[in-house]
Formats: structure tokens, sequence, C-alpha cells
């Protein structure tokens, strides 16, 4: 492994240069990633991923969120749970997928832009098909909510108000998921995922969530008194 604090800065741009050029000989979804690699590799250190706008992310992602359950529908055994409006143009191949959350507002409504500063993107997936995994995922949480090392990810979130959301980035095959999901997860710490981050990160989410909370808190304060 290469130090790279020890390399002068002209060593440390041909490194990263062969890097690049290695990546331009990669399909089109992965060798979208070769400037966040860049980036890291001048780093040092993954970034985390909900601190990140979703600007920066991978361009075959869709740019909008979608709500794919709401805190009232959780808790009601009468609903269905998860938003099936949300899922009717989901593609039904092999590609990835964001989960994110979100304090639902009204002018939100069922898509949310890309630049919601409320938005945070916890997880990211493959799947064969990647409606039928949110669906999964919309009926019970699945392992996020049963049967990972921090369970109930999903009720935790849910229960303070805020929203389970998604996006979805088609791939030709799952083996061109993989690579693009290996990749991004090189480069950014997603708080849920375990995979190459030695366990997952809820109680930086709770903190956000905090944070967010006591600003729209703030907010409404501000708006009263005008």
């Amino acid at each position: 492994m290469v130090c790279l604090k020890l390399l002068r800065p002209s060593t440390l741009s041909s490194f990263i240069n062969v890097n690049l050029k290695i990546q331009s000989s990669l399909p089109p979804p992965i060798r979208h990633c070769r400037r966040w690699i860049a980036t890291v590799v001048a780093n040092g250190r993954r970034q985390k991923r909900e601190d990140l706008t979703c600007e920066k992310i991978d361009s075959d992602f869709a740019p909008n969120w979608k709500v794919l359950i709401e805190p009232t529908n959780w808790y009601d055994d009468q609903m269905e749970r998860y938003n099936k409006q949300s899922l009717a143009g989901c593609t039904r191949g092999p590609g990835l997928y964001e989960l994110g959350m979100l304090r639902l507002l009204p002018q939100h409504g069922e898509i949310i832009g890309p630049d919601s500063s409320a938005l945070l993107p916890t997880y990211i997936g493959r799947a064969k098909n990647v409606c039928v995994r949110l669906q999964q995922y919309g009926r019970n949480g699945a392992h996020l909510e049963n049967g990972c090392s921090c369970p109930k990810l999903f009720s935790r979130v849910l229960s303070l108000g805020f929203a389970i959301t998604f996006r979805v980035a088609p791939m030709d095959n799952l083996e061109v998921a993989k690579n693009v999901e290996d990749k991004l997860l090189d480069t950014y710490d997603y708080a849920w995922n375990d995979k190459k981050n030695g366990g997952r990160r809820p109680h930086d989410i709770y903190e956000k969530i905090e944070l967010l909370c006591k600003k729209e808190s703030l907010t409404n304060v501000v708006v009263q008194n005008d």
C-alpha cells in the first residue's frame, strides 16, 4: 500500500493520473466513479455519505428521491406499509438503490429533489430485481429491521417522524451493479452498510436527526415570531 502522505505533490499527481487512466478503461457505469476515487486517494479516507449532497453521487442514479415508507403507514396494520405508487415505475431488472430518510414536509409530496438539505442517505445495495427488493424493505424492513447487528433501524427512524426514501440506478447486469457498488463503498462511508465499515453507524444518524429537528424547531419559532 502506498503511503500518500509521504509522496511529493508531483508524485501524488502522477499516482492519481495513473489511477484515472485505469478507471477510464472500465465500462461507463464504473468509469463515472473515477473522479470520486481520485478525491479519496488524495484525501486518504472515505467521506460520510450523509454529509454529502446528492449531486456528487453517480449520475446513473435518478436525480429525485421517492418516499418508500411514511411513518404513519408503518404502524397501521390496516394499510399497506410501503408506497406502491412510488414503485410503479421502478425497474424490475438489475441495479443499485440508495436508501435514505427525510422529515416529510407539505411541499415535498411523493418526490423529493436532490438538493433537499433534510435528506440523509444511509444505505446502498444491489439487487437482481430492484423493485422486488424495495418491496421487501417496504413490507418489513428486511435485514435492516430484523437481521443485522443493529436491528430495528427502520422502526427507530420512522418513530422519530422520518420517512424512508429511495432512488435507483438501473444496470446492465448484476456483475456491473456489484462493481459500481464496490467503487462507491470504497469512496463513501454509508452509515447503514456493514461492508467495509467494520460495523454500522446508526448513532451518527440519530445525532443528525436530532440536529435537523432542533433546526426545524428554531425555524418554526422564527416564523411564528415574524
